[in-house]
């Protein structure tokens, strides 16, 4: 079942699990110094599913609230997760990715 201008079960589903999945990432890793997959799979979802990669981001960026609760940071969040998915999404179509050759 899918909606017209909404997200399939499907979508919501897997969306919201790769959005825990940057969060539990976040936590596993911040004992390590300069690790930082936040970034990198939030610049991986932009440029694998466009703009739908920000409901992963708000659904991150949710988990952090309830997590670490309410604070001045969350403002933060809110635009530079966006900011930077954006940005690799629009980066995306400023370069030529071509076809693989086979060999023959």
């Amino acid at each position: 079942m899918s909606k017209k201008n909404g997200l399939s079960l499907g979508e919501t589903v897997l969306f919201g699990m790769l959005g825990a999945l940057m969060f539990a990432l976040q936590v596993v890793m911040a004992p390590l110094p300069n690790i930082e997959p936040v970034s990198l799979l939030t610049m991986l979802f932009a440029v694998t599913f466009g703009w739908k990669s920000l409901y992963c981001v708000y659904t991150f960026v949710a988990m952090e609230i309830l997590f670490h609760g309410i604070g001045l940071w969350n403002i933060n969040y809110l635009y530079i997760w966006t900011v930077l998915a954006l940005a690799a999404y629009f980066l995306l179509s400023l370069i030529h990715i071509s076809e693989p050759t086979r060999p023959r």
